[in-house]
């Protein structure tokens, strides 16, 4: 079992922005959107786990729905540090799929 697991609980200080860049439009499509769809068309990633803020749960999950994202099994709460976020994501993989899995990090 191969496991994604793409990391979008920033809050885009860094780039002194009102709105997180994984929520930027691109060609009126939010920049999630087309990290989520790379990682649904591999076909070596059989589940995908969203670690996100939680501020910005409902709006992931209205991407997820529009974009009709299948391999989407799971949205996580983001720490309080990338640290922290990277540990909540292995451990919800641990969770549902145990310690016979690989997983690919996406920060």
């Amino acid at each position: 079992m191969n496991i994604g697991i793409i990391f979008a609980a920033g809050n885009g200080s860094r780039m002194n922005n009102n709105i997180p860049k994984q929520f930027l439009l691109v060609n009126k499509k939010p920049i999630l959107a087309y990290t989520i769809n790379n990682f649904e068309q591999c076909k070596s990633i059989d589940n995908i786990i969203l670690v996100v803020s939680n501020n910005y749960i409902d709006k992931v999950k209205k991407i997820i729905e529009k974009y009709n994202f299948k391999k989407v099994v799971s949205i996580v709460i983001g720490g309080k540090t990338a640290l922290e976020s990277q540990y909540f994501g292995l451990k919800k993989a641990k969770q549902l799929f145990g310690d016979d899995c690989y997983v690919v990090f996406h920060d």
